[in-house]
């Protein structure tokens, strides 16, 4: 039954592809999401936590008792209390909605903007080519296409991806086109050097093996704890 459901949803990619690569984009955007408050929220009520000075005696072998104190932490919640505690309590339901939201408008850019890129720079050399070339030459031409597509996916769709989600996720949050050219201003250097230092290698995997009507999938699994990132510089204060 599951790998059914599973068949049919990877069809759905060839059969509805805008549909599917939306409501993906949509659902893992979210999750990143609540990934990013969890994090915060476990990191934050860690830091919190009390803690208790208990004194332990210890016998020296020279017969002198020395008193030694420890200090330790009383955070003893069980972890199903603090995962209750945090969805019920502590999990901003409408900041995960707005970055689902995001997400569903997001997913044709990335459908079309993967299907310019393998119209401008194709996988490798066609059939005509590869009858006279050899297996190195070959392998050679291949690799050369993937470098120019992950060049031009990080010249191109990251600046512009940037500035898209940091637009779009102000006006989600009521912001004013002043309000989010500060927020440019602040953020959008740190986040797009951070793309750069982990988008080429999520690419080259992408671009190597992954068919065309799958990559909007891979990019979107692959960027589950990416979309954390982005909602944490997002709403970081």
């Amino acid at each position: 039954f599951v790998r059914g459901l599973w068949t049919a949803y990877l069809r759905s990619f060839e059969t509805h592809p805008l549909t599917s690569k939306s409501l993906t984009s949509g659902v893992l955007y979210g999750a990143g999401d609540l990934l990013a408050q969890g994090i915060s929220y476990y990191r934050n009520d860690d830091a919190k936590a009390p803690t208790a000075h208990i004194e332990e005696v210890h016998e020296e072998t020279d017969g002198a008792v020395v008193d030694e104190t420890q200090t330790q932490s009383l955070s003893v919640v069980p972890a199903s209390g603090r995962r209750r505690a945090f969805f019920s309590e502590v999990w901003d339901k409408e900041r995960t909605l707005k970055m689902c939201t995001f997400g569903l408008a997001i997913g044709p850019y990335f459908h079309h903007w993967f299907r310019i890129l393998e119209r401008i720079v194709p996988r490798g050399p066609t059939v005509a080519q590869l009858a006279g070339m050899t297996t190195m030459q070959t392998r050679l031409a291949k690799a050369k296409g993937v470098a120019y597509r992950i060049l031009g996916d990080q010249a191109i769709n990251a600046p512009t991806f940037t500035v898209l989600f940091f637009s779009g996720m102000g006006l989600l949050n009521g912001m004013d086109t002043k309000q989010i050219s500060t927020k440019l201003q602040n953020d959008y250097f740190t986040t797009l050097k951070a793309n750069w230092c982990v988008w080429p290698f999520i690419q080259l995997v992408n671009f190597f093996f992954v068919p065309l009507h799958a990559r909007v999938l891979y990019v979107n699994v692959a960027a589950v704890f990416w979309n954390a990132y982005l909602s944490f510089m997002n709403y970081k204060h």
